[in-house]
């Protein structure tokens, strides 16, 4: 057999339970605020790159290989995410020195690709042509985490020019072949 409630039974139950509810809330908003403050505050910096097809005519070079976006961002990212440029920039700026002696560089190049992140954009268009969706990667978003606001920018921009740079050499490469 079912039993209904109605209003009457719900305020009810909230009046003979009104200290463990109080109780509860508070508890828990305390427990927040603690955690809030105890806890160091972490920054993001993020930058975003935007990708643009062969600015070098066809008819001067032909295309021999059709890179996705995504493979190109790969392949740059290996270049650049590698333990020995991760280093470089750990010691040209001074990251993780509270942790830099216990560990050996090749924990530390592995913190620092914890604390990045990369995240491709994507938008996706009907192609009447194929008569399917499509989705094509036109940027990506670079984001660095840590605790110095300052040194968390600095991160972003160093990676993010050395990505370009990377493209750059890699698209020169491709020229001059």
């Amino acid at each position: 057999m079912d039993k209904e409630y109605d209003l009457q039974d719900i305020g009810t139950f909230f009046k003979k339970r009104k200290k463990i509810l109080i109780l509860t809330f508070l508890s828990l908003f305390l427990l927040g605020f603690i955690v809030a403050v105890v806890l160091p505050p972490i920054y993001e910096s993020e930058a975003m790159i935007r990708i643009e097809d062969q600015q070098i005519p066809e008819d001067f070079v032909q295309p021999s290989i059709k890179d996705y976006a995504e493979e190109r961002i790969e392949k740059i990212s290996q270049q650049v995410m590698s333990r020995d440029k991760l280093l470089e920039i750990m010691d040209e700026l001074d990251l993780y020195p509270e942790i830099k002696a216990q560990n050996s560089p090749t924990e530390m190049a592995k913190k620092m690709r914890g604390d990045i992140e990369i995240e491709t954009l994507a938008a996706e268009f009907d192609n009447k042509n194929l008569g399917r969706n499509m989705s094509v990667t036109f940027a990506f978003k670079l984001s660095y985490q840590g605790k110095n606001p300052e040194k968390v920018y600095e991160v972003t921009d160093t990676i993010s020019k050395l990505f370009l740079e990377e493209d750059y050499r890699s698209r020169n490469r491709l020229v001059s072949g």
